[in-house]
């Protein structure tokens, strides 16, 4: 009887020689994954649990297969990405296209009078993607720690380049987020100008020229603040669940 790499598919006579294949990282196949990759196989692999005889359970940061051959363990370690340097290439350039014309364009298409609540409804939807899309949890840099108050752990990228966390309360968290948000928001603005820059309509044009003037660091933060307390703060999944966090203190203003 011989064992196989889900993820390789190299088949094994010994279960130890499997399981050392794994853990020493001898998987190419593995360590090239992204998350993403991960996910949707544990996902096939739960589906074709249903009709055969193999069980597969776990969450983003560890896996238990179970089959008839075999049961072992793989820890999928994810790196995540510092909010400074989140990978908004997974965010598809509709999606801020869909937030210009929500923004001051109704259903037909015409203006609309702009209501002071679309840009924090809007703009909260947008963050909440950037921040904890759960798909990628790699752009997954902020967790709360507890819920009165509401304190947060923030993954960051100080000066020196170095990847930290940083534990902040609700109001801090908001002014240390919004600048590496507001600029991701700057950035997918302009990716999505040039993507539709041919079928742009006048009614489109207008509603950009508007949403720019609303990008700014107090429509962030309040954003931003939705999207801590509203998304994060009550998701059990978005609370850290590590035994100790390793924190620098950023001095208060």
């Amino acid at each position: 009887m011989t064992v196989a790499c889900y993820f390789c598919k190299t088949e094994f006579t010994r279960k130890f020689t499997l399981e050392r294949h794994l853990k020493s990282n001898q998987c190419k196949s593995f360590c090239t994954m992204s998350a993403y990759d991960v996910h949707k196989l544990i996902d096939e692999e739960c589906n074709s649990a249903r009709v055969g005889n193999m069980n597969v359970h776990g969450d983003q940061n560890n896996v238990l297969i179970n089959s008839s051959q075999n049961v072992f363990n793989i820890n999928i370690e994810i790196q995540v990405n510092p909010v400074n340097r989140l990978d908004t290439s997974v965010i598809d350039p509709s999606k801020m296209k869909f937030l210009i014309e929500k923004y001051i364009m109704d259903e037909r298409g015409k203006l609309k009078a702009k209501d002071k609540d679309t840009i924090n409804i809007l703009l909260s939807d947008y963050v909440k993607t950037m921040i904890c899309d759960k798909e990628h949890p790699e752009n997954i840099p902020v967790k709360y720690i507890s819920k009165k108050p509401p304190t947060y752990n923030i993954v960051y990228e100080n000066e020196d380049g170095k990847v930290v966390n940083i534990i902040k309360g609700l109001r801090d968290a908001c002014e240390l987020l919004s600048d590496p948000v507001l600029n991701a928001l700057k950035r997918k603005l302009k990716e999505c100008v040039v993507e539709v820059k041919d079928q742009a309509t006048c009614n489109f044009d207008c509603a950009l020229k508007e949403l720019r003037k609303e990008l700014n660091k107090e429509n962030v933060k309040r954003a931003l603040s939705s999207v801590l307390q509203n998304d994060i703060l009550h998701d059990i999944e978005m609370k850290l669940s590590v035994t100790k966090v390793s924190s620098e203190k950023v001095p208060e203003h």
